[in-house]
């Protein structure tokens, strides 16, 4: 992630999201559109013909913490908008798995990860 306009965290800030999925680079622009500390996360990703609108909700229960995600979007090629309602179930499968490692860096390091070299 790298952050190219406005502070990482506000609404209004701009990152790319680098990419490498099977030795193919690219990048994605996301820009936060809403915050709610503890509570969600809205931001709007686009690039590579994509138009998504992220929402990510906290929803914290004693020592738990839920993590929703809901997105709509689309492209702007046909060819896309067939392939993403196909890998639907896989890219689900992904998301959950980015969000358990997530999870496991959080409980392992707390909020401050440690510099990684």
């Amino acid at each position: 992630m790298e952050i190219v306009k406005g502070e990482f965290g506000k609404v209004g800030a701009k990152c790319h999201l680098h990419y490498l999925e099977k030795g193919r680079a690219y990048i994605l622009e996301d820009e936060m559109l809403d915050y709610e500390e503890g509570k969600k996360i809205q931001s709007h990703i686009s690039g590579q013909g994509l138009d998504i609108i992220l929402e990510t909700i906290f929803d914290s229960f004693q020592d738990t913490t839920q993590i929703s995600m809901n997105w709509k979007g689309t492209s702007k090629s046909l060819l896309a908008r067939i392939i993403l309602k196909l890998m639907r179930g896989k890219i689900t499968k992904q998301a959950e798995s980015e969000l358990i490692t997530f999870k496991n860096l959080v409980e392992t390091n707390g909020v401050i990860f440690p510099n990684k070299k």
